[in-house]
């Protein structure tokens, strides 16, 4: 019974923590790549290409990479003021 309510609680409690946390810059993991970010703060990472480097599509030989498939989606939360941006190729963020 004493453990049923102390779980409760904790329960309760991580989800009010949750609620009041909010990101404000994400990264994609590694050999995972972003496809920018929206005005609301959604983004995606997908992942890297694979396939030979000689066949890239640079000198007019055709891209025969392929894509994994695969996605993850996350969104981070831009307040007072602030807008997201791309940081880099993996991290989005809010500035000001």
């Amino acid at each position: 019974m004493v453990i049923d309510v102390i779980g409760s609680l904790v329960s309760v409690l991580t989800l009010c923590i949750a609620l009041v946390l909010h990101p404000v810059r994400a990264s994609c993991p590694l050999g995972w790549h972003h496809d920018g970010v929206r005005r609301t703060g959604n983004f995606a990472c997908t992942r890297n290409p694979v396939g030979d480097p000689e066949w890239d599509g640079t000198y007019g030989r055709p891209d025969r990479s392929v894509v994994p498939p695969g996605e993850l989606r996350g969104r981070i939360y831009c307040t007072g003021g602030a807008v997201p941006i791309v940081v880099d190729d993996r991290t989005v963020g809010c500035m000001r």
